[in-house]
């Protein structure tokens, strides 16, 4: 689910947050974070991750919340330089979307040797990569689309506006752009709330070694425009 491995080294071409950017945020409703946002993101991000099979997978088991901060760190920061963390208007929910396929900085490398060192079930090192690698072999080769990495929202925050928010800013994004969106998810509620986004499922992994599966989805921007239901 974490691009850990990017090897694609590019300069940075962009330094800056600008405001153009945010033509595609839905009026007074989700914002661009900040460095200044990473105690409530990771906050958030944490209370998502646990409990994930995948990452129950990769982390360690000693000191399992310590681990969990780790990679929400990751995540923010990963997030952060392509203003890719989008917070809701309540500050419930936590996104992090992007353009795939589109290189990596070379700041990414060190983070992600930081995170492995800090983190990862080292003795499971060589099978995390196995899976890793077939994760990625089941994303599309070429060509830009985005990459719905995290949708994350508190328990208590559920059933209100953050998850739809969330949803339409999607939705936006991906019709205005003309860009597919595709997510990944081992947890079969997330597959049918995907779906009840407009997803559909185009693949799926099974990692018997290490009782994993993982549905692969994609949304098309030709079904983007419908925000209503």
């Amino acid at each position: 689910m974490i691009p850990l491995f990017c090897t694609i080294v590019t300069p940075c071409l962009t330094t800056r947050r600008s405001a153009a950017r945010e033509w595609f945020l839905p009026r007074a409703l989700m914002r661009i974070a900040t460095r200044q946002d990473k105690a409530l993101v990771t906050g958030i991000l944490c209370e998502s991750f646990a409990g994930n099979s995948h990452f129950k997978f990769i982390l360690r088991k000693s000191k399992p919340e310590k681990r969990l901060r780790e990679l929400a760190s990751y995540a923010f920061d990963y997030g952060l330089k392509r203003n890719a963390v989008l917070i809701t208007s309540d500050e419930a929910g936590v996104a992090i979307v992007y353009k795939y396929n589109q290189g990596g900085y070379l700041s990414d490398l060190l983070q992600t040797t930081r995170l492995v060192i800090r983190a990862f079930d080292i003795g499971k090192l060589p099978q995390i990569i196995r899976h890793e690698k077939m994760l990625k072999a089941k994303r599309p080769v070429s060509g830009e689309f985005l990459y719905f990495w995290f949708f994350c929202v508190k328990p208590q925050r559920r059933g209100r506006s953050a998850p739809r928010e969330i949803r339409d800013y999607m939705i936006k994004r991906s019709y205005r752009e003309q860009l597919p969106v595709i997510a990944e998810t081992t947890a079969e509620r997330n597959k049918l709330l995907f779906e009840k986004f407009g997803f559909r499922v185009y693949d799926q992994l099974e990692n018997r070694l290490n009782n994993l599966h993982v549905w692969f989805l994609v949304r098309l921007p030709d079904l983007a425009s419908d925000t209503s239901s």
